[in-house]
């Protein structure tokens, strides 16, 4: 009997497209007639066009058939196909019926032949909509030779081959599976089921799928239609496969390749990726400079993100998160739902407009980019007039508006209801949620206020959580100090979507870190040389130390070394490095000596500072050191967040950084670039300490999702428990008023003298800070809409008072120092017979541990799904241990030590291997009963280890006994209906099976093998 890759893979997954509703047709019907030229099956599409449009002649079905196969000629890897598919294109008939996508025809067959002269390829299974052959799946056998690659190999010439030109433009989806495991270790993609479309000028994306919601298609995949499927084995010559155990087991529905195909294939999932998840983008070509077209389609994460922001919608939360991973493609999630959001909300009357929201000009400019290259029309706020203006134009206009938050003033809510009588949503895409929308801040409440009913979708890598204080130096300060609750989801609202670390990792679409170590020979002298300054001056500041040429030259040179190295090491010479500086002051001097020994090192750099160069030329370097044309870039706080350089392989980190901006700045080395698996960090600054801080945070609120309702929040209060009530409101009025009370306001040059005649540096800025807080507690009763307040104090006279008092305390800080020694003399008179060297001391894989101990939590609640018996005494020991791992966590979440959360990283892996290893000897059980779940929880009931070679007699008794009992109930199904009768006939036939089959089993344990029998039988019935 046959077992090879048509009958263990193509045939099964044939058979399970049909228990999806697809027609399976015979190449050999003469019924189905195909052109040639591109495969669409002709009277198919006439049939189906003629349906979809009621009054076509013909002639015009037969001219758009004609135009049909001269578009797919275009080399325009199938755009114009696409949009007219989408009825955006040339055309006046619909192809496709998208509102009502199942009333389409789904067909499919295999062996389908591509072909154009000599050149020919016949992928394994072709997929047809109306008669037009959309979709191909290519599968090959388990541990097949080279796995995926060959296939991929083979796909990458295919689609370059000009003659294949018109089947690859009708093509928009495409499966690859040998019908195994993703192994989350392979980052070459080699093992496992993947989907991707079409490309040519550069190499196909394969794209892992991981199911987050079988409920949506689990209703979709019907029982196995005998008739089809006999019908199916014949014309593939396979008749004599059907019964046998392996293709039985190669047909459930949750093999690999099954599983893919019902992810992407069940009708409404498959209209949703092919309406709304594939772009063309137009790339510049890094060599030529000539315009490419790329080919892309949504990664899944996106794809499940765009369906829970409309469940949202759909339950009336117009607010959220979507926490994904940098380098998941925000941006692009963005451009996906514009078109998304705006058929949702068409299809209910209304009339979207949409926002992407940045807080720096580079990035939305950046922005601009990315919609613009996807052939989105992209409109620019350039003056806080220009967002007024176009908001009072209260109309919906195409594609998408990019606006600065800076933009957003305090006037410029006041036409949000004038313009038309227009029912027009507008939709804010707000990105980098974890930076500076800080909720004190004016820009935020005006965002807000500007139209209270919008649509605000947040996103984010790392969102803003709670963070203990730091220190001037950016040292973590005890932990009794006050925390921070200024996080992204109090000020944003719930997540709406998550994808993490691990996951990105795993799909290939990130890289882990390696942390290079660094430390000074000389860090006890330094710290002396140190001491000795502040005992002479008071005090000074760090970074006059690390900005000093004595630090910098030997630190330059062991950067400048280990770059030339590792290109060495990676035999790759396109790689780039960052460093990022202590201060201003130390970049401007690594830059000076990096050009003074440019001799030596022969390396290109640029110095990148927010006052360095106008912001054209700083953006003309970044482009540059993106195309390769410069090695090194030298930042102090620019480029940390929202800047993608692939080629970006060596981070050296030369300052502490804290929580969420840490892991946004280390992640500047983890997009994938070439053959590369690593990112490198190479840490002067000595960053665990923050890092291991950062991972605990972050395992919280990932830990936190386990529960459901932690915080209590209330729903009516939009930003839950991030601001002041009303009484403390006051209390702070109260203080602001009393901080003022001895000073003339009435007259504002009356108050300039008064404070002018105080040279006491802590009063002053003792006022400054009360109208500070005055300030932020002004926007918050404007976003919390506390209009009462806004009367006891003149917020706008506060406002100038304290634009004079800070101006005071600046005179007096200048004033002070320059009656202080200068402490830059003193550090080179201490520092002038310090040497610092740099050696390397270790490396380490950085690792996200909360991402870990999320992604083994998750793994253990998985497998612990999987169970066939949940009254198992190992079971419930597994599990028990499993929740009381994670309730201790939710009792005292601040009690976890990094050490514990290693341990218990440990804790899980093991429970993980125990419980995988029981859902193992489970299979193998219920394979040794053709697969009945009953059979076997019943035989591992008596026989304990679970191994038939442990009781034989038992395991015969049992089929023998299920022999007796099936044929009864294939007799009179009804039986199971009066349990007392059942259970007395279950009695009888195990009781003959034990008399007539002599089997050597203790005859103590056949009444309760009878009484276990009856109820495993009944509890199947009843549904438990």
């Amino acid at each position: 009997m046959a077992f090879n890759e048509n009958t263990r893979v193509k045939i099964p997954a044939l058979i399970h497209l049909t228990r999806l509703g697809y027609i399976y047709f015979s190449l050999k019907d003469k019924q189905y007639i195909l052109d040639s030229a591109t495969n669409i099956i002709t009277n198919i599409f006439i049939q189906q066009i003629r349906a979809l449009n009621p009054g076509s002649t013909e002639d015009s079905i037969n001219q758009e058939l004609q135009n049909i196969q001269e578009e797919l000629n275009y080399d325009d890897l199938g755009r114009a196909f696409y949009n007219r598919l989408l009825g955006k294109g040339e055309g006046n008939l619909r192809l496709i019926n998208w509102d009502n996508f199942t009333n389409n025809s789904f067909y499919v067959t295999t062996e389908l032949t591509n072909k154009n002269g000599e050149d020919e390829f016949r992928p394994d299974l072709t997929i047809f909509i109306n008669g037009l052959p959309l979709a191909f799946i290519e599968v090959k056998k388990p541990n097949n030779q080279e796995g995926i690659k060959a296939e991929r190999d083979r796909i990458h010439t295919r689609f370059k081959n000009d003659k294949f030109r018109k089947f690859i433009n009708v093509t928009q989806l495409i499966v690859f599976s040998n019908n195994m495991e993703y192994d989350d270790t392979d980052k070459h993609k080699l093992i496992g089921a993947f989907y991707a479309t079409t490309a040519k000028n550069t190499n196909t994306t394969f794209n892992n799928f991981r199911e987050k919601k079988k409920s949506e298609y689990i209703d979709d995949i019907k029982d196995i239609d005998e008739n089809t499927e006999d019908f199916i084995l014949a014309d593939n010559n396979c008749r004599v496969i059907k019964h046998s155990p392996e293709f039985i087991s190669n047909k459930d529905i949750d093999t690999p390749t099954n599983r893919i195909l019902s992810s992407l294939f069940s009708k409404n999932r498959l209209r949703d990726l092919l309406k709304y998840g594939l772009c063309y983008v137009n790339e510049i070509d890094e060599n030529s400079g000539k315009v490419t077209v790329q080919k892309h389609i949504m990664r899944y994460p996106q794809f499940f993100a765009t369906k829970a922001i409309k469940a949202k919608l759909e339950d009336g939360i117009k607010r959220g998160v979507i926490w994904h991973t940098q380098g998941s493609g925000k941006t692009a999630l963005s451009f996906y739902n514009v078109y998304s959001l705006r058929d949702y909300f068409g299809k209910k009357g209304i009339m979207p407009k949409f926002y992407f929201i940045a807080d720096r000009l580079d990035l939305a400019t950046q922005a601009k980019e990315e919609f613009s290259k996807r052939g989105l029309v992209v409109h620019s706020i350039d003056s806080k007039e220009a967002l007024i203006a176009d908001f009072g134009y209260n109309t919906t206009s195409e594609g998408i508006t990019v606006v600065n938050i800076h933009k957003f003033r305090e006037d410029t809510y006041t036409l949000r209801d004038s313009g038309y009588n227009i029912n027009v949503q507008k939709v804010f895409f707000i990105d980098e949620a974890h930076r500076s929308y800080d909720p004190r801040g004016s820009f935020l409440a005006n965002l807000y206020n500007s139209d209270k009913d919008s649509i605000k979708i947040a996103l984010t890598g790392t969102p803003l959580i709670i963070y203990k204080d730091h220190d001037e130096y950016g040292d973590i300060k005890d932990s009794s100090q006050k925390e921070d609750s200024k996080t992204t989801r109090n000020i944003f609202g719930d997540y709406i979507h998550k994808y993490y670390y691990n996951d990105s990792i795993r799909d290939g679409y990130t890289l882990r870190l390696l942390r290079e170590e660094i430390e000074t020979s000389y860090k006890e002298k330094v710290r002396g040389v140190i001491n000795d300054i502040k005992v002479q001056n008071g005090n000074i500041s760090k970074k006059d130390l690390y900005a000093h040429p004595k630090f910098v030259s030997p630190m330059l040179q062991y950067i400048t070394n280990d770059f030339i190295n590792s290109r060495i090491r990676f035999g790759d010479r396109s790689i780039g490095g960052m460093v990022v500086c202590d201060s201003s002051e130390q970049a401007r001097e690594m830059f000076h000596l990096f050009n003074e020994t440019v001799e030596t090192h022969k390396l290109t750099g640029a110095l990148i500072l927010h006052d360095e160069d106008d912001k054209e030329t700083r953006r003309t370097k970044v482009k540059d050191f993106k195309d390769g044309k410069i090695d090194f870039l030298f930042v102090y706080s620019m480029l940390l967040t929202g800047f993608d350089a692939p080629r970006l392989k060596k981070l050296y980190l030369g300052r502490k950084i804290r929580a969420h901006n840490l892991l946004q700045t280390l992640t500047r080395v983890n997009r994938p670039y070439k053959n590369f698996k690593l990112g490198y960090v190479v840490d002067f600054a000595d960053i665990s300490e923050e890092f291991e801080v950062t991972n605990q945070a972050y395992f919280h609120e990932l830990n936190e999702e386990y529960s459901e309702n932690l915080d209590d929040e209330d729903p009516n209060n939009i930003f839950g428990s991030l601001f002041m009530s009303k009484t403390e409101i006051d209390q702070k009025i109260a203080e602001v008023q009393n901080a003022i009370a001895d000073f003339t306001t009435e007259n504002l040059e009356t108050f300039s003298r008064q404070i002018s005649a105080i040279n006491d540096r802590h009063q002053i800025q003792k006022l400054k800070n009360a109208l500070e807080s005055a300030r932020d507690i002004y926007n918050i009763v404007r976003l919390l809409g506390y209009t009462e307040i806004l009367e006891k104090l003149d917020f706008k006279l506060l406002a100038k008072l304290l634009a004079m008092v800070s101006d005071r305390l600046k005179l007096l800080n200048l004033k002070d120092a320059m009656n202080d020694v200068n402490p830059q003399e003193l550090l080179n008179t201490a520092i002038e017979d310090v040497v610092f060297t740099f050696t390397k001391t270790g490396e380490e894989e950085l690792k996200l541990l909360s991402e870990d101990l999320h992604s083994f939590a998750s793994k253990v609640r998985s497998e612990l799904d999987k169970n066939i018996n949940k009254k198992d005494r190992e079971w419930i020991l597994l599990y028990e241990e499993f929740v009381n791992l994670l309730h201790k966590h939710n009792i005292d979440p601040n009690s976890e030590s990094i050490d514990t959360m290693k341990f218990e990283s440990e804790q899980l892996l093991r429970i993980f291997d125990q419980i995988r290893e029981l859902n193992r000897k489970n299979t193998m059980l219920m394979a040794k009963f053709g697969g009945d779940r009953k059979l076997a929880v019943i035989y591992k009931n008596i026989q304990s280890s679970g191994k038939v070679s442990d009781n034989m007699p038992l395991y015969n008794l049992l089929n023998d006994a299920k022999m007796r009992i099936d044929s009864r109930l294939g007799q009179n199904q009804h039986l199971l209906a009066n349990s007392g009768y059942f259970r007395q006939a279950t009695g009888e036939d195990i009781l003959e099976s034990f008399q007539t089959g002599k089997y050597e089993v203790d005859a103590g344990i056949i009444k309760s093998l009878i009484a276990l029998t009856a109820d495993e039988y009944l509890n199947e019935y009843q549904g438990e």
